[in-house]
């Protein structure tokens, strides 16, 4: 089975007993981006009292308690993301403490089911490969290719204005070779390279 990964970023949050515990689920395409997550998530809720996450990539997994009890927060995140599958991905939730405790069982409960809800919001991909390639042609050219590229699932980007017009289209593979022979030989190619790309899942 391929990579299975949020699509996007997604925000949740649920009370208990005055605390706010605030879900977040990111996808990862790299180690890094845990931590970078981890330190802009801080410098957004800076007055929290607990950031506990866990992580997900491939092989790898991570997770933190961040303070609370010992395997009350990480572990049951963790856990939530084995159990729905998600192979790429980071589950943070930031708790702002309300004043009363919750007790050993309610607050491993309210971690999970903190995850859970962030999940049910969300819509996944999985990774597919593409490819990206580079073309140049004359500026009516360009307009008559960007009124295609938007019928198609293929994303037109990086234009650069000179002479001509160079752009760049990338989406999977047979569908930009298909398109690209179908266009006007006036139009030049350039070196097409191997992508990764997100296929968002059908609900």
């Amino acid at each position: 089975m391929s990579d299975l990964l949020p699509f996007k970023e997604y925000i949740s949050e649920i009370k208990v007993l005055g605390s706010r515990f605030i879900a977040i689920l990111e996808p990862l395409m790299n180690e890094n981006e845990i931590d970078e997550y981890l330190t802009k998530f801080r410098e957004v809720y800076p007055k929290a009292t607990h950031y506990c996450y866990a992580a997900r990539l491939d092989a790898l997994e991570r997770m933190s308690d961040d303070g609370e009890p010992s395997r009350s927060a990480g572990m049951p995140l963790l856990t939530i993301l084995r159990q729905h599958g998600i192979t790429r991905a980071l589950v943070l939730v930031i708790r702002y403490f309300g004043g009363t405790k919750l007790g050993l069982p309610r607050l491993t409960r309210t971690y999970r089911d903190s995850a859970e809800d962030v999940i049910s919001k969300a819509s996944f991909a999985r990774i597919i490969e593409g490819i990206e390639m580079p073309l140049e042609m004359s500026y009516a050219d360009y307009e008559y290719v960007k009124k295609l590229v938007a019928k198609t699932n293929l994303t037109l980007f990086g234009e650069q204005y000179g002479e001509n017009v160079s752009i760049s289209i990338k989406g999977e593979k047979e569908e930009l070779n298909r398109f690209v022979e179908s266009l006007s030989y006036e139009i030049i190619r350039g070196e097409q390279k191997t992508i990764q790309l997100l296929k968002k899942e059908e609900k």
